[in-house]
């Protein structure tokens, strides 16, 4: 489907050309649930891991069951505007289109370049993520438990710096080859990822909601005698030794909200891909920023039933404020819970792989991201018109 523009000219010479080509030559395969997973996949679960573990560690008086209502009261007046000028705007390139259509060229390019390298920037770190909050933390508390020394050893292993860097050179690539296959391919992985993801995560809130207080705190108290870490009862005494403030801020509670990444726009960067645009993009936006808002909040339920805000909150703010080495080693996420309190090996198995395939969704929407963004300035002749070019059969640029 193009995005074609005519070009007056001017009467005996040619006209001026002012976008690389009358069409772009990609190919519109977006619909509107499939938009709406992408904005949910492009916020991703591991903003939900930032969300738990460093709304304590950083605002430690904040409370999550008011920032993320009111997080997603602020961000569905920028998602309904994205949304709106998707609609209006049905071409390749989000922000760089609205702003340099309504505002600027050089405003609209300048955002655009923001968006654009933030994104390739996590493209960068998305593997070394995998490793470091979710193999790592996972592994190293299941072998821990469960006195499994051969899954101890690859914790440590997925817990090492050199390991996450291998992670993340793994998953560069195999984004890369499924951007490459073009938006059809993404889709198609997207579909069986979900599947898989939301699998895992109902698992998970099973295991969380059927657990008690008293298993968590057994379970922990093994981890903590393995690895040698303070108990359930002494990390909550040791986090109130060093000082740890407790109790409600609004402060707090308001500082959190940026933390709380609710900001669902990956579908407006592909608007010249979207199927009904008027349609799609809306409920794309603001239903994907909702959806999103809906699982963390459910997840945090059910974490909160067996680990308790009070422990969580003792563990994170400990990891990130303690100067000793008596704190967890791993990262104290929801996916350590869910290792100390898993005892069956093809039940952990079974999670494991579904929470590495879930944390692998996102990180294929940030090229896309980045991809169309410099699409789009090739495409307005900003930038050399090789970086606009589509491959014939896989119609990706």
């Amino acid at each position: 489907m193009g995005e074609a523009i005519a070009t007056p000219g001017i009467a005996g010479q040619a006209p001026a050309q002012l976008f690389s080509r009358e069409s772009s030559g990609l190919v519109r395969v977006g619909s509107p649930w499939r938009m709406l997973l992408l904005n949910v996949a492009n916020i991703g679960v591991v903003y939900i891991m930032f969300t738990y573990w460093a709304h304590p560690a950083v605002f430690p008086q904040s409370n999550l069951l008011i920032a993320i209502p009111v997080a997603a009261s602020m961000a569905i007046f920028f998602n309904f505007l994205y949304g709106m000028f998707a609609a209006i705007m049905p071409r390749t390139g989000s922000e760089y289109v609205f702003l340099s259509r309504t505002f600027h060229p050089a405003i609209g390019f300048v955002a655009s370049f923001a968006a654009a390298t933030s994104q390739a920037f996590y493209v960068g770190i998305g593997g070394y993520w995998i490793s470091q909050f979710v193999l790592g933390p996972l592994l190293s508390s299941y072998g821990a438990v469960t006195g499994d020394a051969t899954i101890s050893s690859i914790g440590a292993w997925a817990s090492d710096p050199q390991t996450h860097f291998i992670f993340g050179t793994i998953f560069v690539v195999l984004v890369a080859v499924l951007n490459i296959l073009g938006l059809r391919a993404y889709l198609r992985f997207q579909d069986i990822n979900w599947v898989i993801g939301t699998l895992t995560g109902l698992l998970l809130i099973v295991i969380f909601l059927f657990a008690s207080s008293s298993a968590f705190q057994a379970g922990f108290d093994r981890y903590a005698a393995a690895t040698g870490i303070p108990s359930y009862q002494g990390t909550l005494d040791l986090a109130r030794e060093s000082g740890m403030p407790t109790g409600f801020s609004l402060t707090d509670t308001l500082g959190i909200i940026p933390i709380i990444w609710l900001v669902a726009w990956a579908s407006t960067y592909i608007g010249g891909e979207v199927r009904t645009p008027v349609k799609t993009q809306l409920r794309a936006t603001i239903g994907g920023m909702l959806l999103y808002a809906g699982i963390a909040l459910g997840l945090f339920f059910a974490i909160s039933r067996p680990v308790t805000t009070e422990v969580n909150q003792a563990l994170t703010w400990l990891s990130y404020n303690y100067a000793g080495d008596q704190t967890v080693e791993a990262y104290p996420v929801f996916i350590l819970y869910a290792g100390v309190l898993i005892d069956n090996l093809a039940l952990f198995l079974l999670v494991g792989a579904g929470l590495v395939l879930w944390s692998y969704l996102w990180i294929p929407s940030a090229m896309l991201i980045a991809t169309r963004a410099m699409f789009a300035w090739s495409f307005d002749r900003v930038m050399p018109d090789k970086l606009s070019a589509v491959h014939s059969r896989y119609n990706s640029p």
